[in-house]
């Protein structure tokens, strides 16, 4: 087959190649197999087959990964999991042809760039600080699938070990949703279902981990190819569930206020961080659990629509109307894409988690998203008082601009005939329980309960089909008071009954 291959005059597809493009995801996920195969296969070539085979290495992967992403630099920002695929697996390659003839002897400039590349988006995509991916899951466990070959290529053949900036990524998945029930709460085109873990053996072999030994195992449902290669039994387990389930994971910007790690406990997950590859214009949005029932989504999960066919993909699945944010003036795209959080010296046009505190009795956060509105507010932050364990108050403050504003808050649910919006209570009931958001301030809102479009996978796949929705809160700025709008919502949850809160208002105060 790679002697077939070899006469092949183009390893990527014709589109790709048309646009400059001479490699790309999958072809690079590709790569690492090829790599494989010539390993394995070589004590079976001729010396003219071996060299016919890696000169064509060399020209389709090595060289269309050195054109296309380190000397013409695609992927500038250097998030994206493609880089782990179509890099590594130039990388690795390079590993198993390295001085097996006179066309691989030097690898330079090639073998340089690709590790500068690859090194960048290992520091890029990942917050090693508090242990967080940016891509998402989905993405990560991509990333993985195909670093498990190339990453401990490098260190076996080269001795170089890129490894001490994913230290820690696994943590985000472990807090910010449901873990016991496998269930990360998802942002982006992300998915969250969190499966067998064999991808990340390979980290646990080369760092020894107890807190990953921790997850592979709790995690691990069958062995696999992995658990053969990697000897990781005796590495020592330290469980996450001994830790503080309040959590913020400040480079990506994700705040985790949690009442304890069962399924049935309260749990809030709010993103206000950096843009990373895959995402959507969805900073501000946030999850809410509670008594074993999801009633807020941050978004749609990505089942239910795809990049390509869905028409609705672009103007609502991606946009801010799509997720559990805000809108201005009601404009469906309200919100732009923010800067990377390490693209450029000055690019610090994104969402941030401004203060956050934990304490005994209570855990406070702010996060920033104003920068991303354009020139419609002055100033638009979401803060969030965690009442330990199960009231969640939150301020959402803005300042108009030019203009007096209508500012909308989403909370996007499952099923619109779950939603009762009121004036001073509106009501998302699922199964025998039922969230309250007491509408405290301002005096004036409209709450209403809205259809949301069902998207094309659901279309396709679901019968009977049910109407989904979302419940929205709309107060207007009022620039002639001179104090910033402040949007108050207290969430409680109750087995149907109303909630036990009283309030007192009074001059200028709640």
């Amino acid at each position: 087959v790679l002697v077939k291959l070899a006469d092949w005059p183009d390893w990527t597809h014709p589109w790709q190649t048309k646009r400059g493009r001479f490699s790309e995801h999958r072809t690079g996920s590709w790569s690492h197999r090829v790599a494989e195969a010539y390993d394995l296969t070589y004590d079976l070539m001729t010396p003219d087959e071996r060299t016919k085979i890696r000169t064509a290495i060399m020209e389709r992967i090595v060289g269309g990964a050195h054109r296309t992403y380190v000397y013409n630099d695609n992927i500038t920002a250097a998030t994206s999991n493609w880089l782990a695929m179509v890099v590594g697996g130039s990388l690795m390659n390079m590993t198993a042809m390295y001085d097996d003839g006179p066309e691989t002897e030097n690898l330079e400039p090639y073998f340089t760039g690709a590790m500068m590349k690859f090194y960048k988006f290992i520091n890029r995509v990942t917050d090693s600080e508090d242990g967080a991916w940016g891509e998402g899951f989905g993405y990560a466990n991509y990333s993985f699938s195909n670093m498990s070959y190339s990453v401990p290529s490098l260190k076996n053949v080269f001795n170089i070990d890129v490894t001490d900036p994913l230290s820690g990524v696994y943590n985000e998945f472990i807090w910010a949703g449901i873990f016991k029930e496998r269930r990360w709460f998802e942002f982006g085109d992300s998915r969250g279902n969190i499966g067998n873990p064999q991808n990340w053996l390979y980290l646990l072999d080369i760092r020894e981990e107890p807190r990953l030994s921790w997850y592979y195992n709790y995690l691990k449902n069958s062995e696999s190819y992995e658990s053969v290669l990697f000897e990781t039994e005796d590495i020592p387990q330290e469980s996450a569930f001994e830790e503080n389930p309040v959590k913020r994971f400040r480079n990506v910007g994700t705040t985790v206020f949690k009442s304890g790690w069962e399924p049935d406990d309260l749990i809030f997950t709010l993103r206000t961080g950096p843009f990373y590859n895959h995402q959507h214009h969805e900073q501000g949005s946030f999850w809410y659990a509670d008594r074993g029932e999801i009633f807020i989504l941050g978004s749609r999960p990505m089942s239910q629509s795809t990049y390509y066919d869905d028409p609705l993909y672009q103007p609502w699945f991606t946009q801010a109307v799509g997720a559990s944010t805000i809108l201005i003036d009601g404009n469906h795209q309200s919100q732009r894409i923010g800067d990377d959080r390490k693209y450029a010296p000055g690019f610090n046009d994104h969402a941030f988690i401004d203060h956050f505190l934990d304490g005994e009795d209570t855990a406070f956060s702010t996060g920033d998203i104003g920068r991303l509105y354009w020139d419609k507010v002055e100033s638009l932050q979401r803060n969030v008082l965690y009442l330990k364990p199960g009231i969640i108050l939150m301020l959402d403050t803005a300042v108009s601009g030019k203009a007096d504003r209508d500012v909308t808050l989403l909370y996007q649910t499952e099923r619109l005939e779950d939603i009762t919006a009121g004036q001073d209570v509106s009501t998302i009931s699922r199964g025998d329980a039922t969230l309250n958001i007491l509408h405290l301030a301002p005096d004036f809102i409209e709450a209403k309960a809205v259809n949301h479009p069902h998207y094309l996978h659901t279309l396709q796949r679901e019968r009977p089909l049910e109407r989904s929705g979302m419940l929205t809160v709309t107060a207007r700025t009022d620039r002639t008071e001179g104090y910033p709008l402040v949007i108050a919502n207290l969430f409680s949850t109750t087995g149907g009954e109303a909630p036990d809160v009283q309030t007192e208002t009074g001059n200028g105060y709640v």
